[in-house]
């Protein structure tokens, strides 16, 4: 009979730690309410009172990874800019050494 009780026991236990694990889980892995984010450089302030990338802070809280690429927009208004500067750069050094 004692042996009978005690494993009723152990198994209560055991599915109360079961649940209090998945509730950790979920906390974990939930974003919260306002996300303080800095508006110039996206970074994110965490717990702590630290600055980190917006890929760092969700990448720890919450079951993600991140692929990286660049926008058609970003491609037009960033990279072509910067791509056409470095030519001409490029092309100033060549004519200068030549």
């Amino acid at each position: 009979m004692n042996v009978g009780v005690r494993i009723m026991e152990l198994q209560a236990e055991l599915t109360n730690r079961v649940a209090e694990l998945e509730h950790a889980l979920a906390e974990i892995t939930q974003l919260r309410g306002i996300l303080p984010i800095c508006a110039y450089w996206k970074s994110v302030r965490n717990d702590e009172n630290y600055w980190q990338t917006v890929e760092q802070y969700i990448g720890h809280h919450a079951d993600v990874k991140f692929s990286h690429g660049i926008c058609p927009k970003c491609v037009e208004t960033v990279m072509k800019p910067e791509l056409e500067k470095l030519e001409k750069e490029m092309k100033e050094r060549a004519a200068a050494k030549g």
